[in-house]
C-alpha cells in the first residue's frame, strides 16, 4: 500500500500531479486518529508493506511515530521522499523507528537540470547528501528517475552514478 500522509510539499516538480504550489490553505495532513484507523484496517487485511508518500512525507510532524507504529504492527515500512529534509539525525531516527527503505529521485546529473525539473534550487546537492545520510543510517536506498526529453540521454549515466554512490537500487 502507498499511503500519502500529506499533500504538503517543499518542491514544485514540473511533472507532479500535486499542484498546491505553496498554497498552504490547500494542505491536507492525515491526522494521527485517521492514521491509526487506516493502519488497523490494513493490519487486519494482512498487508505486508506500507510505503509512506505525499506530497513530501518528511514534512508531516508525525513521520517518525507513523513509521514506528507501522513497524510495531509487523508491517514493513518504506518511504518516498525528495530528500531535502533528510539530515543525519532524521535518517537515524527513521531507521530506529523501523524504516527499511527510502526512495528518492536523481533526475539529472546536471544539478541545474535536476533543480529545474524538481522546482527547487539546491535540490540536487540535498538529495545526494540525503542518500549518503540514509546509507550511513543503514537504510536501503533506491534512486528513481522520471524520464523526460530533458534527461532521457542520461538514464544509464544516472544508474552508474547511483551505483558509485553506494545506492542499493536504481
Amino acid at each position: 500500500v502507498i499511503l500519502d500522509i500529506t499533500s504538503e510539499c517543499n518542491f514544485k516538480c514540473s511533472y507532479c500531479f500535486n499542484k498546491n504550489n505553496g498554497d498552504y490553505s490547500k494542505i491536507q495532513r492525515l491526522s494521527e486518529e485517521n492514521f491509526l484507523e487506516i493502519l488497523s484496517i490494513l493490519t487486519k487485511q494482512g498487508i505486508k508493506q506500507i510505503t509512506l508518500g505525499g506530497g513530501e512525507p518528511l514534512l508531516h510532524p508525525n513521520i517518525v511515530s507513523f513509521v514506528d507504529l507501522i513497524t510495531q504492527a509487523g508491517i514493513t515500512c518504506h518511504l518516498i521522499s525528495n530528500g531535502f529534509c533528510l539530515d543525519k539525525q532524521l535518517a537515524i531516527k527513521l531507521k530506529s523507528a523501523g524504516l527499511s527503505q527510502i526512495q528518492m529521485n536523481i533526475d539529472s546529473l546536471d544539478a541545474r537540470v535536476h533543480d529545474r525539473m524538481r522546482g527547487r534550487t539546491g535540490s540536487f546537492k540535498k538529495v545526494i547528501n540525503a542518500f549518503s545520510n540514509a546509507i550511513d543510517a543503514g537504510l536501503i536506498t533506491v534512486a528513481q528517475t522520471v524520464v523526460t526529453s530533458e534527461n532521457e540521454k542520461e538514464v544509464i549515466d544516472i544508474f552508474e552514478y547511483s551505483r558509485r554512490l553506494g545506492i542499493h537500487r536504481s
